[in-house]
């Protein structure tokens, strides 16, 4: 009972940081993919503007979802800015990062739940709840920020170890890794900072993992959600289906086998991308405009076909195997409202 009241937990409030997630960065590139592709600078401002406004999006988004009220609700908003770190503050100057999202998750937990413990206790709620709270979130970024930093540098050490492996097998484990990073609450935010050092067909491969997840995540959930979060997923972020994960590891298996199949097919065809494209993926189609304006014209029926056709293909396929042999069962992978 008790176990499944943690789990329970932790599935609502990855919800929460998943919803949170989606409508700041997600729905913020969109945006500027918009303006830009119809030339509205003001739909361009407003995404850049939602991206710095991911921590605080986590924060209520996390409360709501596990019913915290009141002004323990306003101090998640805080604990999740605190948290993520997209306002840094450096004696007079102050200035504007991508953030973390894990970070964030974490501040907003235990600020809430501390938040908690003193919330209708004594008569200075109002003084104690801001106060211990954002004490929290201080606390966690002061502890575990350097843990994050070091997370980093290792995942691009890895990045670049496998780098230097044969064509086929560089392939395979670096779109392996992509689409863990990308699916999972480290998000494509972290993969964009670790990549910075790449280019070329690494790119191209990191690119095809993390394409792989969206589409084979956005195909194999067809039965369980409605047209607009399989979109939701599909064109937004894999994220949304971390939740279902950690409740059902086994749904995970066919987008990872599509990543490393098609990471390596994409590094034979010698296929590119830059940075900040390859870690989106199909996000408001970023990655592929990307990869089309790097690599000659051409190239767009082997890109199309790798990195969205052969893994819907082999989701959808192994989708139904897992049906069939009851692996995989109905509301597996549905998304919860918040």
């Amino acid at each position: 009972m008790a176990r499944n009241r943690h789990e329970n937990y932790i599935v609502r409030t990855l919800n929460g940081l998943a919803y949170g997630y989606f409508v700041s960065v997600v729905f913020g590139i969109i945006l500027k993919q918009i303006g830009t592709a119809i030339h509205i600078n003001m739909l361009y401002q407003w995404g850049v503007m939602l991206g710095y406004l991911m921590g605080p999006a986590i924060g209520i988004a996390m409360g709501l979802c596990i019913d915290a009220r009141g002004m323990n609700l306003l101090t998640a908003l805080l604990a999740g800015t605190i948290g993520a770190g997209t306002i840094v503050v450096d004696g007079g100057q102050i200035s504007l990062a991508t953030g973390n999202p894990l970070l964030a998750y974490i501040a907003v937990i235990l600020a809430i739940e501390v938040g908690r413990l003193v919330q209708g206790k004594t008569p200075f709620d109002i003084w104690l709840v801001p106060v211990m709270s954002i004490g929290c979130a201080g606390l966690v970024v002061w502890l575990i920020g350097p843990f994050m930093h070091q997370i980093s540098f290792w995942l691009n050490s890895v990045m670049k170890q496998c780098a230097t492996m044969p064509s086929v097998l560089m392939g395979m484990l670096v779109a392996l890794l992509a689409g863990v990073i990308t699916t999972s609450p480290l998000s494509s935010l972290l993969l964009t900072s670790i990549m910075v050092d790449f280019n070329g067909v690494v790119l191209g491969a990191v690119l095809a993992g993390v394409c792989s997840q969206m589409i084979g995540f956005a195909v194999m959930s067809m039965n369980d959600n409605r047209f607009g979060e399989v979109l939701a997923i599909g064109l937004g972020t894999s994220l949304l289906q971390f939740k279902n994960i950690v409740k059902r590891p086994v749904i995970w298996i066919p987008p990872l086998l599509a990543s490393m199949l098609s990471g390596m097919i994409s590094v034979l065809f010698s296929l590119r991308c830059n940075v900040q494209g390859s870690a989106m993926g199909l996000t408001g189609l970023l990655g592929l405009t990307d990869s089309f304006s790097i690599m000659a014209t051409t190239y767009w029926i082997p890109l199309f076909l790798i990195d969205v056709v052969l893994p819907m293909v082999v989701c959808y396929s192994m989708y139904k195997a897992f049906r069939k042999l009851n692996y995989i069962k109905n509301g597996d992978l549905q998304i919860s409202q918040i």
